[in-house]
């Protein structure tokens, strides 16, 4: 239970793949995030998109590049993530420098909230 006027740092992830497996069970979009920390006293000081540009594709790329190469062997293991995971990740930031952003599409959302109010 938060305290009275308790801060809470928050970082829920919106676009990935499916990790923790079995335990993933939600996505929260900014705005469930926001309505669902007001309906429990919260005031959300600030709601941060992590990584809302053409990156995010490549990021995805990245991900899928990992799980279907992953190998056994911890040296192509290497390799693969030097050589082809990190260009794919410099291509992604340097064409999301020419692209417009898009704050719907996004990897994280990260929140600072503080509590209004309690029961106490």
């Amino acid at each position: 239970m938060t305290k009275r006027n308790g801060v809470l740092l928050l970082s829920v992830p919106f676009v990935w793949d499916e990790h923790e497996q079995p335990f993933d069970f939600a996505r929260y979009t900014s705005f469930g995030l926001t309505h669902l920390l007001n309906t429990h006293g919260f005031e959300v000081l600030d709601l941060k998109k992590v990584q809302a540009d053409f990156s995010l594709i490549f990021q995805l790329i990245n991900i899928y590049l990992y799980k279907v190469t992953k190998n056994r062997n911890p040296y192509v293991n290497l390799i693969t993530t030097v050589i082809l995971m990190s260009s794919f990740n410099i291509l992604g930031v340097l064409i999301s420098k020419l692209l417009p952003a898009n704050s719907d599409l996004y990897l994280n959302n990260i929140v600072l909230a503080v509590k209004k109010n309690s029961k106490r």
